[in-house]
């Protein structure tokens, strides 16, 4: 009996854990598993958001597949015709998308992971990084997002950098996606603080 009880006992404790790496390990995985392709992209933009998709779905990542992202990251939107026909969107914005969708993968990877390679990491989070100084507002505010909901933005450098975007960024859609996302950010550290929302440990994040 003392047997039968120490296994349930033990079963009990695990289950959560068990449960944590389901749902870290599979069940954000499943809108790339199920992502199909945009009706109002171009070809040229579905195969790359195809691609992001694919490695957003991967169980872990390797070099290969950070400069996949770097490459797409470095595209030149300014290459891409901006004109557009009615109720039809332009090649630019299809391929602003296709960078947005590449920061979110990113974002998604470092607050789920699983990422215990400390080398990759740090690379993952200079892309983010390097996104906050892009030229096209779209992926400046995407990265924004990015960086706070990858708590980059805790950190006394990063947060110095998204108070300039608040402030002195010339758009005002970057101003504002800034101020609300460091305004939530604070809110949700206060909340920690508090004890009253659960954060993972480090390590059962990066794992």
């Amino acid at each position: 009996m003392l047997g039968v009880a120490a296994g349930c006992v033990l079963s009990l404790a695990v289950l959560p854990y068990v449960f944590y790496e389901y749902a870290t390990r599979e069940m954000w995985r499943r809108p790339y598993l199920n992502w199909t392709p945009m009706p109002w992209a171009s070809d040229s933009a579905n195969d790359q958001l195809g691609e992001i998709n694919a490695i957003g779905a991967k169980r872990r990542w390797t070099e290969a597949d950070a400069e996949r992202l770097h490459e797409i990251l470095s595209i030149d939107l300014g290459r891409f015709d901006d004109t557009h026909a009615q109720h039809e969107i332009s090649d630019r914005y299809a391929m602003a998308r296709v960078l947005g969708d590449a920061i979110l993968v990113i974002s998604d990877r470092l607050v789920h992971g699983p990422l215990d390679d400390d080398a990759l990491r740090s690379r993952l989070e200079g892309m983010l990084l390097a996104a906050l100084d892009h030229e096209y507002l779209e992926i400046r505010s995407a990265a924004v997002g990015a960086a706070v909901e990858a708590r980059l933005a805790r950190r006394p450098e990063v947060h110095a950098r998204l108070l300039v975007l608040q402030h002195s960024d010339p758009s005002d859609r970057v101003r504002n996606v800034a101020r609300i996302h460091l305004e939530h950010d604070a809110i949700t550290q206060d909340l920690e603080n508090k004890g009253k929302i659960y954060v993972p440990p480090e390590w059962m994040r990066r794992r």
